[in-house]
């Protein structure tokens, strides 16, 4: 059982105990006869069910009310919107989850911070107290595709492993951490956000690229890659950093990494590569790029990635041929939904940055009908506009902050050929798209 002696005479209080972040936290220390803390969430109480369920749609309804009535009734102090933070002020360590800081109702925690009170979440726990070696993935683009490639090799091993994703179609993993062995690994997808507050590296760190996101939540793009070089910063002679060498932001971290560095590269030779139609590893061919399933020089990229990590990890060769082979992709990361009447219809809504969506518009060669819209990061669309403006028959723009940087864009660079229409409902586009194709626009 792992040893969680350190929390047993602290005052513990758990920000949005009702998200799966904070939830798997509170549960994992009440698991293990932990019960000095506090939970808060700024929901109104009687919302509390409705918005347990709809962070935990993994579970049954009845397993949610379970799990949830297990913490109301348990005699923990439970602070919902009228008493929000209560008491917070004389917390030991607050657990928060990834995005608390965007919250106007956390702004006492920034000054709580401030006064020195310890800050802690759940990537902080897998890597503290995971016993097994963990294999971690960051970067601007790739890094769920690249976690689950690893784990679709780790599939077709004897290697048993646990994944800790960072969506909400899977539960967390924390739960398994005393089941886990030395010989295991936990595979592990960490954001941006939660490297702001990582105190401990992985093993195996993998950065798949950086490119410009999330600008609105730091200083400037220099302060967005120093959170990321926090995935290595605590790494040493014996761990491993897997690196792009073909981006131009990771490439110069040659200096800056204490663990033995792989590199894996598109461009040139590297302890991965890709020469001609294949995919090389350690000298020795892997699979040609068309045995995978997933398309673009990205997802070759992820492999590549993929592999160098489970070569690492001491995978044989064969099996990591087999999962390559066996990777269907993500969801809704460039899935194909349907086909009807001769039109593909995809589902992108993981493409949240212009870099990703740019990404995913140059893996098609047809015409494109493009849905988009939804929350701007304080990013440049200028080259998502170019291509665009290349490769996109009709642009269809949802009423949001994106469409309306997406349109100054397109209007800047002159761009002729597009035929774009605006809408306020996503419930609009499938008449939009068959008014398309009888005009001729596949």
């Amino acid at each position: 059982m792992v040893d969680l002696a350190f929390y047993k005479n602290k005052n513990i209080h758990i920000v949005g105990f009702l998200g799966i972040e904070g939830y798997a936290v509170l549960e994992f220390l009440l698991d293990h006869g932990i019960t000095n803390f506090t939970v808060h969430d700024f929901i109104e109480e009687e919302k509390a069910k409705r918005a347990f369920r709809k962070y935990h749609i993994f579970w049954s309804l009845k397993k949610c009310n379970e799990k949830l009535d297990r913490i109301l009734n348990s005699g923990i102090k439970v602070y919902f919107k009228k008493s929000y933070l209560k008491d917070a002020e004389n917390a030991d360590i607050i657990f928060v989850s990834q995005a608390w800081y965007k919250y106007p109702q956390n702004k006492k925690l920034f000054n709580l911070r401030e006064k020195g009170i310890e800050f802690d979440n759940m990537t902080n726990t897998y890597l503290r107290l995971a016993p097994c070696p963990v294999v971690a993935v960051t970067g601007s683009l790739g890094k769920t595709t690249t976690a689950r490639m690893i784990c679709s090799i780790l599939d077709n091993s004897e290697k048993k492993y646990y994944f800790a994703g960072n969506d909400n179609l899977r539960p967390q993993v924390l739960d398994k951490l005393d089941e886990m062995k030395k010989d295991n690994l936990l595979v592990v997808e960490v954001s941006n956000r939660q490297l702001k507050m990582t105190k401990k590296s992985p093993h195996i760190g993998i950065v798949t690229n950086i490119f410009p996101n999330h600008l609105d939540e730091h200083r400037d793009l220099a302060d967005y890659i120093e959170t990321k070089k926090n995935l290595l910063r605590y790494q040493g002679n014996n761990d491993f950093a897997i690196l792009n060498s073909d981006d131009e932001n990771v490439s110069k971290w040659k200096d800056e990494v204490e663990s033995q560095i792989k590199w894996f590269s598109l461009e040139n030779k590297a302890d991965t590569y890709l020469e001609k139609d294949w995919l090389m590893l350690n000298k020795e061919r892997l699979i040609k790029k068309s045995d995978l399933k997933v398309s673009g020089d990205h997802n070759i990229a992820n492999a590549l990635a993929a592999s160098l990590a489970c070569d690492v990890a001491g995978i044989s060769l064969g099996m990591i041929k087999k999962g390559l082979k066996e990777f269907s992709g993500v969801l809704m990361r460039i899935s194909l939904i349907t086909e009807k009447n001769g039109v593909r219809y995809y589902n992108d809504l993981r493409s949240t940055t212009p870099s990703s969506t740019k990404v995913a518009l140059e893996s098609f060669s047809s015409p494109i009908i493009l849905v988009c819209g939804g929350g701007a990061k304080n990013l440049d669309y200028k080259n998502l506009a170019e291509v665009i403006c290349q490769k996109v028959k009709l642009l269809i723009l949802l009423e949001s902050d994106v469409s309306r940087e997406i349109k100054k864009s397109l209007e800047k660079s002159n761009c002729k050929r597009l035929v774009m229409v605006e809408i306020k409902s996503a419930k609009r586009t499938s008449p939009l798209i068959k008014e398309a194709q009888k005009k001729g626009i596949p």
